[in-house]
């Protein structure tokens, strides 16, 4: 049996202790590991790896050319030698300080302005706050009159198969500076109180 991890986020957990890959447990071997620069050092990168057992990674080599024969050598030149310097670990530390700043924001303006009863993640790490509005609020209706006031997010159902989560939102507070973000849940916050 092979177990595959996917740790996109993996690098971006701002609180409490760094939770191990499955990959560095005790007999582990039978664990694919896979990580991505997208998340952690620029959106527009498209830049991953991928930590197996040599045979896996053997099987997997020509399912990997035929996926990347158009990416860049340069880009992963440029990223492996920001490996190699620790500029990525210095990056690491930069940008969980702020992604901490930008969610504790977030979230606070989420419990100050959105209706009563409304329950909010708060995660230790990534770049979204999952929020649930009280039963009867509706995520489409709160979405489309978001667009119209020039905000955004994406509404719970995207995120179910079975169309569940309708008073549910995905917001993502890793783009913009605190003040911007307050003021834009404060706004959001408002029109989630009319619907």
């Amino acid at each position: 049996m092979v177990l595959v991890t996917d740790s996109a986020y993996g690098d971006l957990r701002f609180t409490g202790s760094s939770m191990p890959p499955f990959r560095r447990l005790p007999e582990a071997d039978h664990v694919i590991h896979i990580g991505s620069f997208s998340k952690s050092l620029a959106a527009g990168l498209r830049l991953g790896y991928l930590i197996a057992r040599e045979d896996i990674l053997r099987r997997l080599a020509p399912i990997q050319e035929v996926h990347t024969i158009a990416l860049s050598t340069l880009t992963q030149e440029v990223v492996a030698r920001y490996l190699d310097s620790g500029g990525f670990r210095r990056h690491l530390v930069r940008l969980r300080r702020a992604l901490k700043e930008r969610r504790d924001a977030m979230y606070e303006a989420v419990v100050e302005h959105f209706p009563p009863g409304t329950q909010v993640s708060e995660p230790k790490g990534g770049m979204h706050l999952w929020v649930v509005l009280p039963e009867g609020y509706s995520a489409m209706d709160l979405h489309r009159d978001a667009l119209q006031h020039g905000l955004g997010f994406a509404p719970g159902p995207l995120f179910f198969a079975d169309g569940r989560g309708t008073n549910c939102l995905r917001l993502n507070f890793s783009t913009h500076d605190p003040a911007v973000t307050r003021d834009a849940i404060a706004r959001l916050g408002h029109l989630a109180r009319r619907t």
